[in-house]
């Protein structure tokens, strides 16, 4: 763990560069990685031969910084990323910044945020949206607290993709009719199949972490994990498998209140999982809970790829190796990247 910095943290050539807390990875189209590390003004790129430099960001004018917690590049390498709030009241807004760092509102999806009652009480929340995609038409996909996935044209144009806005649970099925719990991040593949980590704050749902697939269609199913059992870490065949996908969970059953944001903070208090798809269909998911990386693969097995449960630090060379608190995720071809507490880090995968 690096110590405190004051002032921005300094770019460079592989480890002479460093982070603050970073969370949320995308691929441009170049082959870099954008890194979104805790930030208003500011994004971090990692060119392909491991040198960092920095982007400035120039927000639209009377708007709040960014969430963080997830992040998504187009064709174009434009950049998406959700606000975050100062006030409960203020709007849920979804950000685009061209690649040269000029942001614009794409849209404020607040009508599809709305507070909630549950048990006799109202929640609401500071940051509503968990989970961005985007595809390559510049077409942005977002989801988060309220059982819903949002499509965003590249126009701004908003409407609903699956799932019925403030209606929580857990049902496979066409479009409106499916429901979903608190969800997380997303990932689109190649043929524009979206594929999304659900079942945030378990301990509040008392629905189990899942991963669910959209196709363009609308159609939802269930592609691993138990709705019906609480968060856990269980590899084997993909409807027996368990995750652990946020740190407010049955894992940690703490209280939840009004306004607060979940699943939002940084670092191992409040990280979220990431998925991350790769060009043959297997899927990767970060685990900051036991500091682990879980593959899904194509023909629906689990396994755990990365890390050790209940090891935290740093421990390179052959795989699972020990990491720390993986967050954000990426892969291409035979490389998987992911976040961790001060760093980015690689993954040679097996062929």
């Amino acid at each position: 763990t690096q110590p405190d910095l004051e002032g921005p943290p300094p770019d460079g050539p592989g480890v002479d560069a460093r982070f603050r807390a970073p969370l949320a990875l995308a691929l441009a189209k170049s082959g870099s990685l954008y890194v979104s590390d805790y930030d208003k003004s500011r994004m971090r790129i990692v060119n392909p031969d491991g040198t960092t430099r920095t982007r400035a960001l120039q927000w639209p004018a009377g708007t709040e910084g960014p969430s963080w917690r997830a992040m998504a590049v187009d064709g174009q390498d434009n950049i998406y990323v959700a606000s975050t709030a100062s006030m409960r009241d203020s709007p849920h807004l979804i950000y685009r910044f061209t690649p040269a760092g000029q942001g614009t509102v794409l849209a404020d999806v607040s009508t599809w945020i709305a507070p909630f009652v549950s048990g006799g009480r109202t929640y609401s929340y500071f940051a509503g949206i968990n989970g961005i995609a985007a595809d390559d038409a510049g077409n942005v996909y977002a989801n988060g607290v309220n059982g819903v996935i949002l499509k965003i044209t590249a126009a701004g144009s908003v409407s609903v993709l699956a799932g019925s806005p403030g209606t929580l649970g857990h049902v496979d099925g066409p479009g409106s009719t499916a429901r979903f719990a608190i969800l997380g991040n997303m990932t689109l593949d190649q043929a524009r199949n979206l594929y999304v980590v659900d079942g945030l704050n378990d301990a509040f749902t008392r629905i189990g972490p899942t991963i669910r697939k959209i196709p363009p269609a609308g159609m939802v199913s269930t592609i691993a994990g138990r709705a019906d059992l609480p968060a856990g870490l269980v590899d084997g065949p993909a409807g027996s498998a368990r995750f652990a996908v946020a740190s407010y969970s049955t894992y940690t059953a703490g209280g939840v209140y009004l306004g607060q944001e979940f699943g939002s903070s940084h670092g191992e208090n409040g990280a979220t999982a990431s998925l991350a798809v790769d060009s043959k269909g297997h899927l990767y998911l970060t685990d900051p809970v036991n500091s682990v990386i879980r593959k899904i693969s194509a023909e629906g097995q689990v396994t755990t790829l990365a890390g050790q449960a209940g090891q935290r630090g740093f421990v390179g060379g052959d795989l699972p190796g020990v990491i720390h608190t993986p967050v954000g995720v990426a892969v291409r071809d035979s490389k998987l990247y992911f976040t961790t507490r001060n760093a980015i880090s690689q993954v040679s995968l097996p062929q």
